[in-house]
Protein backbone atom coordinates (compact mmCIF):
# COMPACT_ATOMS: atom_id res chain seq x y z
CA UNK A 1 0.00 0.00 0.00
CA UNK A 2 2.61 2.31 1.13
CA UNK A 3 4.52 1.78 -2.48
CA UNK A 4 1.59 2.15 -4.15
CA UNK A 5 0.66 5.50 -2.49
CA UNK A 6 4.37 6.57 -3.14
CA UNK A 7 3.63 5.86 -7.10
CA UNK A 8 0.49 7.75 -7.00
CA UNK A 9 2.06 10.90 -5.38
CA UNK A 10 4.48 10.66 -7.47
CA UNK A 11 1.95 10.57 -10.63
CA UNK A 12 0.15 14.06 -9.18
CA UNK A 13 3.46 15.65 -8.84
CA UNK A 14 4.72 14.69 -12.36
CA UNK A 15 1.06 16.25 -13.55
CA UNK A 16 1.17 19.03 -11.88
CA UNK A 17 4.76 19.59 -13.55
CA UNK A 18 2.75 19.06 -16.36
CA UNK A 19 0.36 22.04 -15.80
CA UNK A 20 3.01 24.56 -14.97
CA UNK A 21 5.26 23.21 -17.39
CA UNK A 22 4.84 26.51 -20.13
CA UNK A 23 4.12 28.73 -17.50
CA UNK A 24 8.38 28.36 -17.41
CA UNK A 25 9.65 31.04 -19.68
CA UNK A 26 12.39 29.28 -22.45
CA UNK A 27 15.68 30.61 -23.77
CA UNK A 28 14.96 31.08 -27.66
CA UNK A 29 17.08 29.08 -30.05
CA UNK A 30 18.39 31.07 -32.86
CA UNK A 31 18.66 34.31 -33.41
CA UNK A 32 22.20 33.65 -33.36
CA UNK A 33 23.37 30.42 -35.18
CA UNK A 34 26.01 28.99 -32.69
CA UNK A 35 27.03 29.39 -29.05
CA UNK A 36 30.33 31.01 -30.19
CA UNK A 37 28.18 33.40 -32.29
CA UNK A 38 25.88 34.62 -29.13
CA UNK A 39 29.19 34.80 -26.87
CA UNK A 40 30.38 36.94 -29.61
CA UNK A 41 27.54 38.91 -29.23
CA UNK A 42 27.40 39.61 -25.61
CA UNK A 43 30.94 40.54 -26.38
CA UNK A 44 29.80 43.24 -28.89
CA UNK A 45 27.67 44.83 -26.54
CA UNK A 46 29.89 44.93 -23.30
CA UNK A 47 31.92 47.01 -26.28
CA UNK A 48 29.11 49.35 -27.10
CA UNK A 49 29.13 50.01 -23.38
CA UNK A 50 32.81 51.13 -23.07
CA UNK A 51 32.31 52.66 -26.54
CA UNK A 52 32.69 56.62 -26.10
CA UNK A 53 29.91 59.16 -26.97
CA UNK A 54 29.10 60.70 -29.95
CA UNK A 55 30.69 63.82 -28.63
CA UNK A 56 33.97 62.20 -28.55
CA UNK A 57 33.58 60.55 -32.02
CA UNK A 58 32.23 63.93 -33.42
CA UNK A 59 35.52 66.20 -31.93
CA UNK A 60 38.42 66.64 -34.38
CA UNK A 61 41.33 65.49 -33.28
CA UNK A 62 43.91 68.09 -32.39
CA UNK A 63 47.05 67.91 -34.18
CA UNK A 64 50.03 67.44 -32.12
CA UNK A 65 52.63 70.05 -32.36
CA UNK A 66 55.56 69.33 -34.10
CA UNK A 67 59.42 69.55 -33.35
CA UNK A 68 61.30 71.99 -35.39
CA UNK A 69 64.26 72.40 -35.32
CA UNK A 70 66.20 75.47 -36.00
CA UNK A 71 68.94 75.32 -39.33
CA UNK A 72 71.82 77.23 -38.83
CA UNK A 73 74.92 77.09 -41.49
CA UNK A 74 78.19 76.04 -40.55
CA UNK A 75 81.03 77.45 -42.16
CA UNK A 76 83.01 75.27 -44.74
CA UNK A 77 86.69 75.41 -45.71
CA UNK A 78 87.37 76.22 -49.29
CA UNK A 79 88.28 73.29 -51.12
CA UNK A 80 91.70 74.31 -51.55
CA UNK A 81 92.34 74.63 -47.90
CA UNK A 82 91.96 70.59 -47.46
CA UNK A 83 95.38 69.23 -48.09
CA UNK A 84 95.52 66.13 -50.41
CA UNK A 85 96.91 62.88 -48.24
CA UNK A 86 100.24 61.34 -49.11
CA UNK A 87 99.78 57.80 -50.23
CA UNK A 88 102.16 55.03 -50.11
CA UNK A 89 104.77 54.92 -51.99
CA UNK A 90 104.30 51.13 -53.02
CA UNK A 91 100.63 51.93 -53.88
CA UNK A 92 100.00 50.73 -57.77
CA UNK A 93 99.25 53.67 -60.14
CA UNK A 94 95.60 51.80 -60.90
CA UNK A 95 95.29 52.54 -56.73
CA UNK A 96 96.70 56.07 -57.05
CA UNK A 97 93.84 56.77 -59.80
CA UNK A 98 90.92 55.51 -57.28
CA UNK A 99 91.92 56.59 -54.06
CA UNK A 100 92.08 60.04 -55.97
CA UNK A 101 88.29 59.30 -57.10
CA UNK A 102 87.42 58.84 -53.49
CA UNK A 103 88.87 62.01 -52.47
CA UNK A 104 87.36 64.10 -54.88
CA UNK A 105 84.17 62.81 -53.43
CA UNK A 106 84.40 63.07 -50.05
CA UNK A 107 85.83 66.80 -51.24
CA UNK A 108 82.21 67.69 -53.16
CA UNK A 109 80.43 65.92 -50.03
CA UNK A 110 81.95 68.34 -47.43
CA UNK A 111 80.56 71.39 -49.71
CA UNK A 112 76.81 70.42 -47.95
CA UNK A 113 76.27 71.95 -45.20
CA UNK A 114 76.01 69.73 -41.95
CA UNK A 115 72.59 71.66 -40.00
CA UNK A 116 70.44 70.85 -43.61
CA UNK A 117 72.15 67.17 -43.66
CA UNK A 118 70.80 66.42 -39.56
CA UNK A 119 67.63 68.70 -40.50
CA UNK A 120 66.48 66.37 -42.72
CA UNK A 121 67.73 63.55 -40.99
CA UNK A 122 65.19 64.81 -37.86
CA UNK A 123 62.61 64.91 -40.46
CA UNK A 124 62.76 61.71 -41.71
CA UNK A 125 62.41 60.54 -37.80
CA UNK A 126 59.86 62.74 -36.89
CA UNK A 127 56.82 62.36 -39.64
CA UNK A 128 56.40 59.32 -40.08
CA UNK A 129 56.39 58.41 -36.47
CA UNK A 130 53.85 61.67 -35.99
CA UNK A 131 52.05 60.17 -38.98
CA UNK A 132 51.97 56.95 -37.77
CA UNK A 133 50.43 57.97 -34.25
CA UNK A 134 47.70 60.20 -35.97
CA UNK A 135 46.83 57.37 -38.61
CA UNK A 136 46.44 54.86 -35.14
CA UNK A 137 44.25 57.15 -33.58
CA UNK A 138 41.57 57.49 -36.60
CA UNK A 139 41.98 53.82 -37.09
CA UNK A 140 40.76 52.93 -33.29
CA UNK A 141 38.13 55.32 -33.81
CA UNK A 142 36.61 54.03 -37.05
CA UNK A 143 36.59 50.34 -35.23
CA UNK A 144 34.83 51.92 -32.43
CA UNK A 145 32.17 53.00 -34.38
CA UNK A 146 32.30 49.86 -36.79
CA UNK A 147 32.04 48.13 -33.16
CA UNK A 148 29.09 50.08 -31.76
CA UNK A 149 27.14 49.98 -35.57
CA UNK A 150 27.55 45.91 -34.80
CA UNK A 151 26.50 45.91 -31.28
CA UNK A 152 23.36 48.01 -31.62
CA UNK A 153 22.61 45.52 -34.52
CA UNK A 154 22.88 42.89 -32.82
CA UNK A 155 20.67 43.89 -30.05
CA UNK A 156 17.82 45.43 -32.31
CA UNK A 157 17.94 41.35 -33.57
CA UNK A 158 17.97 40.18 -29.82
CA UNK A 159 14.80 42.33 -29.09
CA UNK A 160 12.95 41.23 -32.37
CA UNK A 161 13.73 37.59 -31.45
CA UNK A 162 12.66 38.33 -28.26
CA UNK A 163 9.20 40.11 -28.34
CA UNK A 164 8.71 37.50 -31.76
CA UNK A 165 5.46 35.51 -31.19
CA UNK A 166 6.53 31.76 -31.01
CA UNK A 167 5.71 29.27 -34.03
CA UNK A 168 2.60 27.66 -33.70
CA UNK A 169 2.98 23.47 -33.83
CA UNK A 170 2.08 22.09 -36.99
CA UNK A 171 -1.84 21.47 -37.74
CA UNK A 172 -2.40 24.22 -35.50
CA UNK A 173 -4.87 26.75 -35.60
CA UNK A 174 -5.68 29.79 -33.26
CA UNK A 175 -3.48 28.44 -30.36
CA UNK A 176 -5.24 24.80 -30.29
CA UNK A 177 -5.44 21.75 -32.75
CA UNK A 178 -7.98 21.85 -35.82
CA UNK A 179 -9.75 19.05 -34.13
CA UNK A 180 -10.57 21.89 -30.93
CA UNK A 181 -11.85 24.57 -32.61
CA UNK A 182 -15.05 23.47 -31.02
CA UNK A 183 -16.20 20.62 -28.78
CA UNK A 184 -14.93 17.49 -28.67
CA UNK A 185 -15.00 14.29 -27.03
CA UNK A 186 -11.69 12.59 -25.77
CA UNK A 187 -11.30 8.99 -24.02
CA UNK A 188 -9.42 8.49 -20.89
CA UNK A 189 -6.79 5.43 -20.50
CA UNK A 190 -3.82 4.99 -17.80
CA UNK A 191 -0.41 4.35 -18.57
CA UNK A 192 1.47 3.31 -14.91
CA UNK A 193 -0.89 5.46 -13.05
CA UNK A 194 -1.00 8.83 -15.65
CA UNK A 195 -4.10 9.66 -17.27
CA UNK A 196 -4.25 10.58 -20.98
CA UNK A 197 -6.94 12.01 -23.25
CA UNK A 198 -7.02 11.30 -27.07
CA UNK A 199 -9.55 12.71 -29.04
CA UNK A 200 -11.95 10.39 -30.74
CA UNK A 201 -11.67 11.92 -34.23
CA UNK A 202 -7.77 11.09 -33.91
CA UNK A 203 -8.99 7.40 -32.46
CA UNK A 204 -8.83 4.10 -34.43
CA UNK A 205 -9.96 1.84 -31.82
CA UNK A 206 -9.46 -0.44 -28.59
CA UNK A 207 -7.76 -4.00 -28.82
CA UNK A 208 -7.28 -6.32 -26.28
CA UNK A 209 -3.92 -7.77 -25.72
CA UNK A 210 -4.29 -11.50 -25.06
CA UNK A 211 -1.14 -12.60 -26.63
CA UNK A 212 2.46 -11.44 -26.16
CA UNK A 213 3.22 -9.12 -29.68
CA UNK A 214 6.06 -10.26 -32.02
CA UNK A 215 9.38 -8.15 -31.24
CA UNK A 216 11.61 -7.25 -33.87
CA UNK A 217 14.85 -7.06 -34.24
CA UNK A 218 16.94 -3.95 -34.41
CA UNK A 219 14.09 -1.76 -33.22
CA UNK A 220 14.37 0.97 -30.75
CA UNK A 221 13.54 -0.22 -26.57
CA UNK A 222 10.10 1.85 -26.75
CA UNK A 223 8.79 -0.38 -29.62
CA UNK A 224 7.07 -3.55 -27.91
CA UNK A 225 6.85 -5.29 -31.07
CA UNK A 226 3.79 -6.72 -33.69
CA UNK A 227 0.35 -7.11 -32.29
CA UNK A 228 -1.87 -9.28 -34.44
CA UNK A 229 -5.19 -8.23 -34.55
CA UNK A 230 -8.17 -9.47 -37.29
CA UNK A 231 -8.45 -6.22 -38.86
CA UNK A 232 -3.97 -5.67 -39.52
CA UNK A 233 -1.07 -5.92 -37.74
CA UNK A 234 -0.34 -2.92 -34.70
CA UNK A 235 3.11 -1.78 -33.91
CA UNK A 236 2.64 -1.36 -30.03
CA UNK A 237 4.42 1.21 -28.51
CA UNK A 238 5.96 1.31 -24.68
CA UNK A 239 4.00 4.97 -24.26
CA UNK A 240 5.28 5.47 -20.68
CA UNK A 241 8.68 5.44 -22.15
CA UNK A 242 7.56 8.40 -24.05
CA UNK A 243 5.25 10.14 -21.25
CA UNK A 244 6.42 9.37 -17.98
CA UNK A 245 10.16 10.00 -16.38
CA UNK A 246 12.26 6.75 -15.87
CA UNK A 247 12.03 6.87 -12.23
CA UNK A 248 8.34 6.33 -12.51
CA UNK A 249 8.34 4.22 -14.90
CA UNK A 250 10.48 1.84 -12.57
CA UNK A 251 8.03 1.42 -9.71
CA UNK A 252 5.22 0.08 -11.74
CA UNK A 253 5.99 -3.32 -13.77
CA UNK A 254 1.98 -4.04 -14.41
CA UNK A 255 2.15 -5.50 -17.66
CA UNK A 256 -0.17 -3.93 -20.51
CA UNK A 257 -3.49 -4.98 -21.30
CA UNK A 258 -4.97 -2.48 -24.38
CA UNK A 259 -3.73 -1.21 -27.06
CA UNK A 260 -4.82 2.38 -28.55
CA UNK A 261 -4.56 2.25 -32.17
CA UNK A 262 -4.14 5.88 -33.77
CA UNK A 263 -6.20 6.62 -36.88
CA UNK A 264 -5.26 6.64 -40.11
CA UNK A 265 -2.16 4.83 -38.72
CA UNK A 266 -0.22 1.58 -37.93
CA UNK A 267 0.51 2.53 -34.43
CA UNK A 268 -0.79 1.52 -31.07
CA UNK A 269 -0.05 2.89 -27.72
CA UNK A 270 -0.16 0.51 -25.15
CA UNK A 271 -1.77 1.26 -21.96
CA UNK A 272 -2.99 -0.36 -18.75
CA UNK A 273 -6.64 0.66 -18.31
CA UNK A 274 -9.46 2.21 -20.20
CA UNK A 275 -11.53 4.77 -18.32
CA UNK A 276 -14.07 6.60 -20.19
CA UNK A 277 -15.37 9.12 -22.78
CA UNK A 278 -15.73 12.71 -22.21
CA UNK A 279 -16.48 15.77 -23.40
CA UNK A 280 -14.83 19.17 -23.65
CA UNK A 281 -14.61 22.62 -24.54
CA UNK A 282 -11.65 24.34 -25.56
CA UNK A 283 -11.84 26.45 -22.51
CA UNK A 284 -11.42 23.61 -20.44
CA UNK A 285 -7.87 23.00 -22.12
CA UNK A 286 -4.76 24.52 -21.08
CA UNK A 287 -3.47 24.49 -24.33
CA UNK A 288 0.53 24.89 -24.58
CA UNK A 289 2.51 27.67 -25.95
CA UNK A 290 5.16 25.91 -26.41
CA UNK A 291 7.16 22.69 -27.97
CA UNK A 292 8.87 22.54 -24.64
CA UNK A 293 10.74 19.36 -23.88
CA UNK A 294 7.47 17.31 -24.55
CA UNK A 295 6.26 17.62 -28.08
CA UNK A 296 3.10 15.39 -27.63
CA UNK A 297 1.80 17.30 -25.42
CA UNK A 298 -1.39 19.07 -26.64
CA UNK A 299 -2.42 20.55 -23.07
CA UNK A 300 -4.01 19.56 -19.97
CA UNK A 301 -7.21 19.41 -18.64
CA UNK A 302 -7.17 20.04 -15.28
CA UNK A 303 -10.78 19.11 -14.46
CA UNK A 304 -10.16 15.69 -14.98
CA UNK A 305 -6.55 15.98 -13.83
CA UNK A 306 -5.17 14.33 -16.97
CA UNK A 307 -2.86 14.99 -20.04
CA UNK A 308 -3.99 15.56 -23.77
CA UNK A 309 -2.44 13.76 -26.65
CA UNK A 310 -1.50 15.63 -29.84
CA UNK A 311 -1.47 12.69 -31.97
CA UNK A 312 0.03 14.09 -34.92
CA UNK A 313 2.75 14.79 -32.94
CA UNK A 314 3.05 11.77 -31.41
CA UNK A 315 3.20 9.86 -34.95
CA UNK A 316 6.08 12.21 -36.23
CA UNK A 317 7.78 11.66 -32.87
CA UNK A 318 7.53 7.66 -33.56
CA UNK A 319 8.83 8.37 -37.01
CA UNK A 320 11.48 11.21 -36.28
CA UNK A 321 12.38 10.20 -32.61
CA UNK A 322 12.97 12.91 -30.04
CA UNK A 323 15.94 13.45 -27.28
CA UNK A 324 17.22 10.35 -26.56
CA UNK A 325 14.40 8.40 -27.97
CA UNK A 326 15.54 6.89 -31.29
CA UNK A 327 13.49 6.73 -34.06
CA UNK A 328 11.71 3.75 -35.68
CA UNK A 329 13.55 1.65 -38.18
CA UNK A 330 10.93 2.38 -40.84
CA UNK A 331 12.40 -0.10 -43.44
CA UNK A 332 12.40 -3.20 -40.81
CA UNK A 333 8.93 -2.33 -40.08
CA UNK A 334 7.55 -2.01 -43.52
CA UNK A 335 9.02 -5.78 -44.36
CA UNK A 336 8.03 -7.54 -41.58
CA UNK A 337 4.50 -6.00 -41.61
CA UNK A 338 4.63 -7.77 -45.45
CA UNK A 339 6.02 -10.70 -44.51
CA UNK A 340 2.23 -10.90 -42.21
Amino acid sequence: MKKEHAHQLAIEDYLEALLHEDLQPEVPDTPVKSSASRSDAWQTLEVKAQAPTKEAISKPLAPEPQTQVKSEPVATKPIQDYAEPELAPVMMPELQVSAQSALDSLTQASQIPTATAETDETLVQTLPEEGVQRVSKITEHTETVTETSTAQTTEEALQEVAVAPPAPPRGWQDGRPTWAQSRFECLLFKVKGLTLAVPLVELGGIHKITKDPTPLFGQPKWFIGLLRTSQHNIRLVDTAQWVLPEHITRRITTPYTFAISIHNSEWGLACNEVAQAISLVPEQVRWRTQLGRRPWLAGTVIEHMCALIDVAAFDRLLEEGHGELEPANLNALDKAMQGH
